[in-house]
């Protein structure tokens, strides 16, 4: 079926881990005047490596969280960069919004062919 293709999966998971990152820069954000607290970071680097087939026949992609220990930006043991989390979180807001315009013209064009070959 189409909605069930592997691009369609791709993109779905891809929102999904964009979505995620988001997530993770924004309370990367909010722990900024957190004490000891360590920024996390999501790795999209072994995500096609780690593509596996589960037993129904989709596709699992797997996005990982880890924790940046290697670094102390501040006294306090905080190693949070406003600046990098803030343009981290702009990148993957951009990443979202053109994955959604992505799917939305994936819809539109199945909706011009059912509406063509229905008449």
């Amino acid at each position: 079926m189409l909605l069930n293709s592997l691009s369609q999966q791709a993109m779905e998971k891809s929102m999904d881990a964009v979505w995620m990152k988001m997530q993770v820069h924004a309370d990367n954000l909010a722990n900024y005047s957190t004490p000891d607290y360590k920024a996390k970071r999501v790795d999209f680097s072994q995500v096609l490596k780690n593509v596996q087939d589960d037993d129904t026949g989709k596709i699992v992609f797997r996005t990982t969280v880890t924790t940046d220990e290697t670094t102390e930006a501040r006294v306090d043991g905080n190693n949070v960069d406003m600046e990098y989390e803030q343009l981290e979180l702009w990148k993957a807001q951009a990443q979202y919004a053109a994955l959604t315009t992505k799917i939305s013209g994936e819809f539109t064009n199945l909706r011009t062919i059912i509406n063509t070959v229905g008449r």
